[in-house]
């Protein structure tokens, strides 16, 4: 039997190539995707360092969310810029394993992140992060904080608890935004969520009423053609 005879097998190949194609056209191109600062969570305001420049910033857990996905708790990892409440900016999805000690830093993130933390464990935790990423895990260089002893105390003891694990997880990567102080930032996620369910595009949604409208006409087509055959069978005999 030829392929595509059957309407039903017909049917079957053209809903996936409508809806399962572009999916996998899009995993493959991995286009930028935007990504929105919600609200902070627990945390405080710490002055640091960085390349001797001392500022002070708030430190701690974001509240963020993909497109239409659900919100999830992120940790910077882009400390040179700047990133404000309610900002949407572009990113691309990776692995944390890209960046410096990054099996320690997803560790962290994976163990501690999302759960209920103090302003003061939260803050501790940020810069246990940051410690990792620029100072690669050395008692001085570019990055330093200076804040209460509960702070360093508690970013210490993630320092120590962190030391030689391996995890990993999502990073979201801000660089599509290009590189301006107020870009945004990068981040990395606390147990990352469930990714969103796609939402067809409205292209796609016409393309497959189109595609139903073959498919039905080729399903009467071959029905017809059946009776024709069987009329003429009927007819010789007669």
């Amino acid at each position: 039997m030829p392929p595509f005879t059957s309407p039903r097998r017909l049917l079957l190949t053209v809903v996936s190539l409508v809806f399962v194609g572009p999916t996998l056209g899009s995993a493959l191109r991995a286009d930028p995707m935007s990504i929105t600062l919600d609200s902070t969570g627990a945390g405080s305001w710490v002055t640091t360092s960085f390349n001797g420049a001392s500022s002070s910033s708030f430190v701690g857990q974001f509240n963020m969310h993909v497109g239409n996905g659900p919100e999830f708790t992120a940790f910077c990892v882009d400390y040179p810029h700047n990133v404000s409440l309610g900002q949407t900016y572009l990113v691309n999805k990776s692995s944390s394993n890209g960046l410096a000690n990054g099996s320690e830093i997803a560790y962290l993130a994976n163990t501690f992140g999302s759960t209920k933390l103090t302003n003061t464990q939260a803050a501790g935790l940020q810069l246990a992060i940051w410690y990792l990423l620029y100072d690669n895990g050395t008692t001085t260089g570019i990055f330093e904080y200076q804040n209460s002893d509960a702070i360093s105390a508690a970013a210490n003891t993630y320092l120590n608890d962190a030391a030689n694990q391996s995890s990993t997880t999502i990073l979201y990567d801000a660089s599509p935004s290009g590189d301006g102080a107020n870009r945004g930032q990068s981040v990395v996620l606390a147990d990352p969520p469930p990714p969103a369910s796609p939402v067809p595009e409205p292209s796609m949604f016409l393309l497959f009423c189109l595609s139903l409208g073959v498919v039905g006409c080729y399903g009467l087509f071959h029905r017809m053609r059946s009776r024709s055959v069987v009329f003429h069978r009927m007819a010789q005999a007669r």
